[in-house]
């Protein structure tokens, strides 16, 4: 595993398990993460992040009090949302195509599938920090880019139909 300082960084890990936060907190603090809040519920979150504000949060995606997606859409689009743009990691026991796909289009940018281990863990928080994705707003969808590649040549049924090819120049480009 790649060396970050971690120490500057502030995670809120919302589970409703005790026993799971405990271990979530005990790797962070393994990485050097010191400002590691804790949450057992949506609303126990909101106010968290009302009080200090993330640098990440880890959900538990059967978060009981609105699921975690849900929970997740909340913070990216209601106006009252503490933090929109804040980065979502999504925990999630068992990850199905329409869990993986309710996710990325609740907002969330990465999942790690439960049980958690430490590796992977710190590859999802590398991820966050190295590889941010851009937001974008759409009529139904606030966050980040669901798209992972972008491709010239993809024609797919999503492609826009308006967009214009370059034109060839005399050097080929």
């Amino acid at each position: 595993m790649a060396a970050y300082r971690l120490d500057r960084l502030s995670i809120l890990v919302i589970d409703e398990s005790p026993q799971v936060r405990r271990l979530i907190k005990s790797v962070l603090g393994v990485f050097g993460c010191r400002a590691i809040a804790e949450a057992a519920s949506g609303t126990e979150a909101i106010a968290r992040m009302r009080e200090s504000t993330p640098d990440i949060v880890i959900l538990d995606q059967t978060l009981g009090d609105r699921g975690g997606i849900a929970f997740a859409r909340h913070l990216r689009c209601a106006a009252e949302s503490p933090n929109p743009l804040v980065p979502i990691l999504l925990l999630v026991s068992s990850p199905t195509r329409e869990i993986v796909n309710a996710a990325r289009d609740g907002g969330v940018n990465e999942l790690l599938t439960k049980p958690i281990s430490p590796e992977p863990l710190y590859r999802r928080l590398q991820a966050l920090i190295e590889s941010p994705r851009p937001f974008v707003r759409t009529r139904d969808y606030f966050g980040p880019d669901r798209r992972r590649s972008r491709s010239d040549t993809y024609q797919g049924p999503e492609r826009r139909a308006d967009a214009v090819p370059a034109k060839k120049t005399a050097t080929g480009g």
